[in-house]
């Protein structure tokens, strides 16, 4: 895609609606300025519920690979969700059209539905300046929660809960900053941008360049836990009238581990597997071993 942008002169940008808000915008200039010092840990959490119809949509939802071999890697990390772990690694990016470097991954993979591919992630990213990334999320929840995030820097916390509906900044003597909320623009201001960058050149905000960093993450994420583990027959449950399966307790594992800033497998749960490092940082093919 990088070498056909080139070739061609034009513009590719990505539609990560959240990077095109002005929130995340101006939060990302003060990031980039300094305003909070480096950053030292960010996590990120969302649990969207799926039933049986979404992974019935098509022929490639929940798929690892599709039946002519094709890989899909179809997966809440790679589809609904991947905003929100793109959202860490675009915040924590030095330039607009930038995200984080990202050198290291492990990651839990589990799934509750009958699928090839995981429902449910617990994962771990170290950035190549040292910062931890967590990443949590799930389609069989028992309920919906999320987004939220949290980055912890060396001057302030910037946290975002659905319920506050704003981003806010807060240094070390208790100074507010409220950037509002990502989703307060119009879903659309990403292809609204992408015109006018033809009409008056505006420059590329987010783009290959800002999306690579989310890409690579997946396909390491996919590589450092290869089998995925289905949960325990005893803590999948039916609920008939949304039609869709869940894991019972899982809603509460996640969001515990999210505040402890851990992983589910060093909280000892017993269903719990560790996910292999793989880094990152010369990355340039999946599978990494072909």
């Amino acid at each position: 895609m990088t070498e056909c942008e080139r070739r061609s002169g034009g513009k590719v940008h990505i539609g990560y609606q959240w990077s095109y808000s002005e929130a995340v915008q101006s939060l990302k200039r003060d990031i980039m300025k300094g305003a909070f010092g480096k950053p030292l840990r960010c996590k990120t959490i969302c649990f969207w519920t799926r039933d049986d119809a979404y992974y019935q949509r098509n022929n490639w939802a929940g798929r690892i690979k599709d039946d002519e071999g094709n890989w899909i890697l179809d997966s809440p990390a790679n589809n609904a969700m991947a905003h929100f772990l793109h959202n860490l690694l675009y915040l924590l990016g030095d330039e607009v059209n930038a995200g984080a470097v990202p050198a290291a991954v492990e990651a839990e993979l589990y799934c509750a539905n009958s699928i090839e591919n995981y429902d449910t992630i617990a994962s771990k990213i170290l950035t190549e300046n040292n910062s931890e990334l967590l990443f949590f999320t799930s389609h069989c929840t028992q309920s919906d929660s999320g987004p939220a995030f949290h980055l912890e820097f060396e001057d302030a916390e910037i946290i975002f809960n659905p319920s506050d509906n704003k981003i806010t900044a807060v240094d070390r003597i208790g100074n507010r900053k409220n950037y509002g909320c990502p989703d307060d623009d119009h879903q659309f201001k990403k292809l609204f941008h992408a015109v006018d960058s033809v009409l008056d050149f505006q420059p590329v905000i987010c783009g290959i360049k800002a999306s690579k960093a989310q890409i690579i993450c997946v396909n390491g994420i996919q590589e450092s836990a290869p089998e995925i583990r289905r949960f325990p027959q005893d803590l999948i449950k039916r609920d008939d009238f949304k039609k869709r399966w869940y894991a019972e307790g899982l809603q509460e594992v996640l969001m515990s581990a999210y505040q402890d800033w851990t992983l589910p497998n060093e909280m000892k749960i017993p269903w719990t597997v560790k996910g292999n490092t793989v880094y990152l940082l010369d990355y340039d093919r999946f599978p990494k071993s072909e």
